[in-house]
């Protein structure tokens, strides 16, 4: 199994039961593009990201689809399904080839119930991602797509997202932006060919480059 030092959940227990939980954890693995577990599904898996990217979709009933989050490596993502037994709110696809430590709901819960420190932190890690889901739902609905956008490439927004280099390099692709925001990668393309005409960010393939924070800041403001 992977060091626990690694793993920012797993660090955040007394060494004691994080030596139990890894116990039953086993090693999974996804390639780019398959689904780790699907909207409405029941009994899922206690799941940590080791590494890659994953985002958790949810598809309304007239197809359309909201990006709920996108947990970072070394976290849990989707507890609450778990704990209680109920449905999953959407979709985890793997957004590149990821390595998860998973274990049996059964096993996690029966764990929880002897010890009250790690139902706690499972319990934390649910209110967090409830509060960027409705973050999330807020801007999508309130905020223009260049206030969204520039958001996300500042690191602002969407926290779930890692990837920012020091730089100012940001590895991610159009597609993945307008899940990220709730739009079409043809805006998102649109948008980020006039910020690049404009000299606010170079554009290369799978990656962008931002020249002009300054100017990004106040898109992320307006």
């Amino acid at each position: 199994m992977e060091n626990a030092d690694t793993l920012s959940f797993m660090m955040r227990l007394p060494p004691d039961i994080r030596a139990v939980l890894s116990g039953i954890m086993h090693e999974v693995t996804f390639k780019t593009g398959e689904q780790i577990f699907t909207q409405d599904e029941l009994h899922s898996d206690f799941y940590i990201v080791v590494t890659g990217r994953i985002k958790i979709v949810f598809t309304g009933d007239d197809g359309h689809e909201v990006t709920l989050c996108m947990p970072q490596s070394g976290e849990t993502f989707c507890v609450a399904s778990v704990l209680d037994g109920g449905p999953q709110l959407g979709t985890a696809y793997a957004m590149t080839d990821v390595r998860l430590l998973s274990a049996q709901p059964n096993e996690f819960n029966a764990l929880c119930k002897k010890y009250p420190q790690l139902l706690s932190l499972a319990q934390q890690y649910c209110f967090e991602e409830l509060r960027q889901i409705i973050k999330r739902l807020e801007t999508a609905t309130f905020h223009s797509v260049e206030m969204r956008l520039a958001g996300v490439l500042l690191g602002k927004d969407f926290s779930g997202l890692t990837n920012h280099s020091s730089i100012g390099e940001l590895h991610i692709t159009h597609q993945e932006l307008a899940d990220l925001i709730g739009t079409s990668r043809e805006t998102v393309s649109r948008v980020l060919e006039i910020w690049r005409q404009k000299g606010l960010v170079v554009l290369k393939r799978g990656y962008i480059i931002i020249n002009r924070r300054d100017e990004l800041e106040r898109q992320a403001l307006k």
